[in-house]
Formats: C-alpha cells, sequence, structure tokens
C-alpha cells in the first residue's frame, strides 16, 4: 500500500495553515490535492469502501480567518483521489464546528456530520446521501436538545445505523436508523463496527474522578443495543480519562478495540468470539 498526502493550497495567512493529511491506501497518490482554503482541513477523516470523507471545521487561532465548515468526499476507487462533494449543511454559521466528526456508510451510501458548536452550543447532526444520479444532498439535520451541550461531538454510522455523541455533563449516545420514510432518532463517543458499539466515557469516576472507562454493546436487532462488556483503565486513578477516544474492528472470530487515555496512553483491548475483551 501507499500514500497519498490531501491538503488545501497554501493559504494567505499563516493562521490559517493546515495540517497535512497523510491517508494510507491501496494506491498511491501522486500529488496533493488542492481544495478551496478552507482552515482546519482534516479535523477528521473516515474511509470505507471506495469512499474517503474529510472534516474541515473552519476553525483558526484568528477570528478573522474562521470560516464555516464543510466536507469533502473523495471517490479513490481509480487509485487517485477524485472530489465528488463539497458538503455544508443547512444553517451552518461560522463557529459551528461542522466538520468535526465525520463518518462514512458505505452500504447507503451516506455520509453523517457533526457540528457540536451549533445552536448556541446544544449541537447538531447532519446525514448527507448519495442519490441515484450521483448527487449528493442533505437528508436529514438532528438538534441537541435544550438545556444540553455538544451533541455531535462524535459520529459513527454503518449500514443505516448511526450512533451521535453527546460528551457534556451528563454524556449520552444517540441511536439513529434509516427507515424507508427517512432517518429517526431512537434515543439514547463512540464507535460502530460489526454490530457492536464502543462508547467512551472519561468523565466516569467508578475508580476516582474522571478516571473514564469504554462500554461495549452488541446489536440485538433494529436499533437495539445491549451491554456485554466494560473496559477500564489497568492502572486507572483520577485523571486518566480512559475512553477519551475509541476504536473498534470487528473481524469474523476477533474484535479488537483501540482505547485512548487521558495520561497520554493508548491500550489494545481484544475478545474472541464473544469472550470478554482483554488487554
Amino acid at each position: 500500500s501507499g500514500y497519498g498526502a490531501i491538503a488545501p493550497p497554501s493559504p494567505a495567512h499563516a493562521a490559517m495553515l493546515p495540517i497535512a493529511l497523510l491517508i494510507a491506501a491501496q494506491s498511491t497518490f501522486p500529488a496533493p490535492i488542492q481544495e478551496t482554503q478552507v482552515p482546519s482541513f482534516g479535523s477528521d477523516v473516515a474511509a470505507e469502501g471506495t469512499l474517503l470523507a474529510v472534516g474541515a471545521s473552519g476553525a483558526a487561532a484568528s477570528p478573522a480567518n474562521r470560516r464555516p465548515g464543510r466536507v469533502y468526499v473523495y471517490d479513490v476507487s481509480s487509485g487517485t483521489a477524485a472530489r465528488i462533494a463539497n458538503l455544508t449543511g443547512s444553517g451552518v454559521t461560522v463557529g459551528d464546528g461542522f466538520g468535526t466528526a465525520v463518518d462514512v456508510d458505505g452500504f447507503l451510501p451516506a455520509v453523517v456530520v457533526g457540528a457540536p458548536n451549533a445552536n448556541g452550543g446544544r449541537g447538531a447532526m447532519f446525514v448527507f446521501e448519495q442519490g441515484a444520479a450521483g448527487v449528493w444532498s442533505e437528508v436529514a439535520r438532528f438538534d441537541g436538545a435544550p438545556g444540553r451541550d455538544s451533541y455531535g461531538a462524535a459520529v459513527t454510522v454503518e449500514a443505516g445505523i448511526a450512533v451521535v455523541g453527546q460528551p457534556d455533563f451528563e454524556g449520552d449516545a444517540f441511536v439513529l436508523e434509516r427507515e424507508r420514510s427517512g432517518w429517526v432518532e431512537r434515543g439514547a463517543a463512540g464507535h460502530l463496527d460489526g454490530g457492536r458499539l464502543a462508547v467512551g466515557a472519561p468523565g466516569e469516576d467508578a475508580l476516582g474522578y474522571d478516571s473514564g472507562a469504554v462500554y461495549v454493546f452488541q446489536r440485538t436487532g433494529g436499533p437495539g443495543f445491549t451491554q456485554i462488556d466494560r473496559a477500564e483503565h489497568p492502572s486507572a486513578a483520577t485523571g486518566t480519562r480512559h475512553g477519551a477516544d475509541v476504536a473498534l474492528d470487528v473481524g469474523n472470530a476477533t474484535a479488537r478495540l483501540r482505547v485512548g487515555s487521558g495520561d497520554d496512553r493508548a491500550f489494545l483491548w481484544q475478545s474472541v468470539g464473544f469472550a470478554p475483551f482483554a488487554e
């Protein structure tokens, strides 16, 4: 496999310089892809099948350089990254953080995007689908509830089931499902793969203030999930914030759970079949 660099053109202001994005792929991208000048290009990245989505949340140190967020969608089936869509959400403004979190559903296909600062900090989540003519369009928007913060700070989607994280003072993960009539919310940052869902709870206090934990759920049919496991920091203590970031990879016989913690450590947990995860 090779590596390709995807980066916007050199901006006019140093404050808008993006971080270069390196993508591991089956083919080598011959040159960087030039994009519209948007700060924070690469704020989040997701890929499935031949689709690649790159968030550009529009954040910048200088208020004068901030922009409304965007998400760029590429087709990499030909060995080069060809842009096929430039997404922006309805009502999105500067500072909403649109593109902070993105994920791709190659089955539908669809792209889900989080904007955790929208609605005065309540947050929002958007769903885009590719129509029969190949055109991408917004098909749903969900807003955080009044009195809550950061809805859409984390998003994940697989085969028409999406999960939206809201890591505020209470902390929730909301399940949404694609029905014939459209997307609906089923109720209450995680990662979904192979029918299993991992949700980080870095603010949990079971083993000390902000010691954290990760919960693993199994899809039980439709939008329902049942908890099957819980993983704690091996040396949990105050401030370890286990579950600050999670990634789940479910294979035919083995599931691997990668967990980041607030003490600058990362852990790999493994489960064979449906056995409990072990470090």
